[in-house]
């Protein structure tokens, strides 16, 4: 009970820390491309929703609803607003060697 735990500093200043983060809302309102806006943000670093800053950190973005076709309108590994954005489907075993490479710090 009197552990002190140092400040964690936003990803996304005043909006999101990190963790989990999930995006709710009714249907057909532009989640998909406010979630993948913030994620190539936070690949770059910079600015999110025209004044909220943004720091640089690696990202896994997993559209669980989307298709690659919906998102970018092609398959592959594309460039999005400068950042790559991989569309390829991955296992679990994939997954957890993209986990593994970022710093727990970053967690």
């Amino acid at each position: 009970m009197n552990t002190e735990f140092p400040d964690t500093p936003p990803l996304v200043e005043g909006l999101i820390y990190p963790g989990l983060t999930i995006l709710t809302g009714a249907a057909k309102i532009g989640k998909s491309w406010a979630a993948l806006q913030l994620v190539t943000t936070l690949d770059q670093g910079g600015v999110y929703l025209g004044s909220l800053k943004a720091g640089k950190t690696d990202v896994l973005y997993c559209a669980l609803e989307d298709t690659p076709k919906r998102i970018l309108k092609q398959g592959g590994e594309v460039a999005f607003n400068g950042s790559r954005v991989e569309t390829i489907r991955r296992n679990p075993k994939t997954l957890r060697s993209f986990c593994r490479r970022i710093p727990t710090s970053a967690w």
